[in-house]
């Protein structure tokens, strides 16, 4: 019975020894993190670059002031100047009213009525066409198109 005590008492202390870290563990080689018990986070990787979308141009970040300004005595300086701060965003290089952007439509509707219908046949050079004989068929009041 005195062995078995002996025994049960050399298991519970190895036990307690081993989870409390006295005997050690040691670090992997390949571990690019120390093992020291704090918090490291992950370590840093390489930076990503974003690609330059074509036909744009980065707007960096930046603050501005929004509000009235100092020279504008009709505000009566009612409505103090707030900082605004943005993040970079990327904006098309061309400048585009919207005019002309309905006048695009306007000129593109039937191509693109026709390729949504599936009006379009190829020529005998390659080109697509409309096919303006299935085209004339459409009625434009029909609440579908």
């Amino acid at each position: 019975m005195k062995n078995l005590y002996s025994l049960l008492l050399v298991v519970a202390s190895t036990l307690t020894l081993t989870s409390c870290g006295i005997f050690g563990k040691k670090n992997s080689k390949g571990s690019a993190l120390p093992n020291d018990g704090q918090v490291h986070g992950i370590a840093p990787g390489s930076k990503y670059v974003l690609p330059k979308p074509p036909g744009m141009v980065y707007i960096p970040q930046g603050t501005f002031h929004m509000g009235p300004s100092d020279e504008d005595p009709a505000y009566a300086f009612s409505a103090r100047n707030r900082s605004i701060s943005i993040s970079g965003f990327w904006m098309d290089a061309t400048e585009v009213t919207n005019n002309e952007y309905r006048q695009f439509v306007y000129w593109v509707r039937d191509s693109v009525t026709a390729s949504e219908l599936k009006y379009v046949k190829t020529g005998k050079d390659g080109n697509e066409y409309v096919d303006w004989q299935k085209m004339k068929t459409v009625k434009w009041n029909d609440p579908k198109f």
